[in-house]
C-alpha cells in the first residue's frame, strides 16, 4: 500500500504567455541552450554540436530523443486543442509504501480547464516491438486516488473534472492483459496511429476539434454545461426509423457531435463512411458564414440512445403522421453522430463566438444502426442526382443581374452571354 506521495501538481502548470513559449520549444525537434564557449567541449561528447560561436556564449543543439519527441507531440496536440493551462515539464511523483521501500512515477504532460484533466504518460521505443508497461499499470493504479485528489483541490470546492489518464505509446505493442489492466482502472491507451488522427483533425479544426477527441475518452459521459436543454421539435417515423427535427446552435451541437471518420478505427467494429474533414472547404464555408450566409438544408445526425421527448398540445396538429414537443438536447459526449453535413456543422469551428448561437437546421433519427448510417450516407452521396450545370448558369444570369456587388452582377452577365451565344 502506498503511504505517502510527494509532487507539486499546481505549481508545474504555465498559462498564457509562458504557455506560448513552451510550445515554440516542443514544437521544434531539437533542444538548444546557450553556454560559455569554453565548455564546448565538455557538452560534445553528450550528442551536442555547435550552432552559433560568440566570444562570450555560444549556443549548441542537439536533437531531442524519440520519448521527448512524443511526450512534446502529445504536449502539442493539447496546446492545439485550446486547454489553458499546461504542465511545462513531466511531472515527478515519489512515494513510499508501509514497508518502506520508495518509487517514483513520471506525468508525462497535464493539461487542465474547466470541466477536463489530461494526465498522460508516455512510452516509446526506437524499435516496434512487443514490451509489457504492466508495472506502470501497477503504479498507477496505486497512485490515482492520492492524485485524483490532489487535482480536485485546484478546483473550486463541489467541482470535480473529469480525470482522463491516458498512455501514450509509439513502436509499443502492447499485451492484451496490459489493455485488460488499463480499462479495469480507466487508462486509457492511445497508439501513434491514434494521435496522428487526433493531430490531422486538429490542423483542421483547430480548438473546435477538442470535443471530437474528448469524445474518444469520455463516450457517455455527463457534460457539464449541457444539461436539461430544452428545443421544440417535430417528430415522426420515416421507413421504420423514429425522426426528430429541430433547429439548434452550433455551440450546443458541436460540443455532442462526433464523425466516424475512415482514419479512425473503432474498437466496435463500426462501418467508418466519412471522409477526413477539407480545411479549405471548412475555410469556405466559415468565410460564406460570416458574410452572412446560411444553410436551408438539414445536418443529418444519429443519436445513438433514446431521448427525452415531452410531448406539446397537439390538438391543433392535423397531421397524425407527426408530432409537436419538446425534445431534451443528449447531454453526453459522441452522443450525436454527423451522417451528413460535418463541414457545415465544423464550418463554424473557426468564427467569432457570437456566431456559435446561429441556427442550425437539423434532421435526427434516433438509435438507428450504424449499417444504416452508412447506407443512408451512401444515398445521399451517390443517389441524388446534381443541379444541371447549364441550369444553374441560368438562374444566376436571371437572379443576379442586379445585384449590388459589381464582381456578382459581372459573373451574371457572363452567364447571360454564355446562354444566349449557346441557344
Amino acid at each position: 500500500m502506498i503511504e505517502k506521495t510527494t509532487f507539486n501538481f499546481d505549481k508545474n502548470l504555465i498559462e498564457k504567455d509562458e504557455l506560448k513559449k513552451c510550445a515554440r520549444l516542443n514544437n521544434r525537434k531539437y533542444d538548444e541552450i546557450g553556454i560559455v564557449p569554453k565548455e564546448l567541449v565538455n557538452y560534445v561528447g553528450q550528442g551536442w554540436a555547435l550552432k552559433r560561436e560568440g566570444l562570450k556564449s555560444s549556443r549548441i543543439v542537439r536533437d531531442k530523443g524519440h520519448e521527448e519527441l512524443l511526450r512534446d507531440r502529445f504536449w502539442m496536440l493539447l496546446f492545439k486543442m485550446g486547454y489553458p493551462r499546461l504542465s511545462g515539464k513531466p511531472l515527478p511523483v515519489e512515494y513510499s509504501r508501509e514497508d518502506g521501500s520508495t518509487g517514483k512515477k513520471v506525468i508525462s504532460v497535464i493539461a487542465t480547464d474547466d470541466e477536463t484533466v489530461f494526465l498522460a504518460e508516455c512510452f516509446s521505443s526506437e524499435k516496434r516491438d512487443k514490451i509489457s508497461l504492466r508495472k506502470e499499470l501497477e503504479k498507477t493504479k496505486f497512485l490515482q486516488s492520492k492524485i485524483r485528489n490532489e487535482v480536485y483541490k485546484q478546483f473550486p470546492k463541489g467541482k470535480r473534472p473529469k480525470i482522463i489518464w491516458t498512455y501514450v505509446t509509439r513502436n509499443i505493442i502492447a499485451y492484451e492483459a496490459d489493455l485488460t489492466i488499463a480499462k479495469q482502472i480507466s487508462v486509457h491507451f492511445v497508439t501513434e496511429n491514434e494521435l496522428q488522427y487526433f493531430e490531422t483533425f486538429v490542423k483542421h479544426m483547430g480548438p473546435a476539434g477538442r470535443y471530437q477527441i474528448l469524445a474518444e475518452f469520455l463516450e457517455g459521459q455527463k457534460i457539464e454545461g449541457l444539461r436539461n436543454i430544452k428545443i421544440p421539435a417535430v417528430t415522426g417515423k420515416i421507413s421504420g426509423n423514429i425522426y426528430y427535427s429541430f433547429v439548434a446552435t452550433p455551440r450546443s451541437l458541436l460540443k455532442i457531435s462526433f464523425v466516424n471518420h475512415q482514419s479512425l478505427s473503432t474498437p466496435e467494429g463500426d462501418p467508418a463512411y466519412q471522409r477526413m474533414i477539407s480545411s479549405s472547404r471548412i475555410k469556405k464555408i466559415g468565410e460564406y458564414i460570416k458574410s452572412g450566409g446560411y444553410f436551408p438544408t438539414n445536418i443529418l445526425v444519429n443519436f445513438v440512445d433514446g431521448v427525452q421527448f415531452n410531448k406539446m398540445d397537439n390538438k391543433d396538429n392535423t397531421d397524425p403522421n407527426i408530432t409537436f414537443g419538446w425534445l431534451t438536447l443528449p447531454s453526453k459526449y459522441k452522443s450525436a453522430w454527423i451522417i451528413d453535413g460535418q463541414h457545415r456543422l465544423y464550418g463554424f469551428s473557426h468564427l467569432d463566438d457570437k456566431l456559435l448561437d446561429e441556427p442550425l437546421f437539423v434532421l435526427a433519427f434516433e438509435k438507428m444502426s450504424k449499417d444504416k448510417e452508412a447506407d443512408l450516407f451512401i444515398t445521399i452521396n451517390h443517389e441524388q442526382k446534381s443541379v444541371p450545370k447549364s441550369l444553374l448558369v441560368s438562374l444566376l444570369a436571371d437572379l443576379k443581374m442586379n445585384d449590388k456587388d459589381p464582381k456578382t452582377a459581372l459573373s451574371a452577365l457572363s452567364s447571360a452571354v454564355v446562354r444566349s451565344i449557346n441557344l
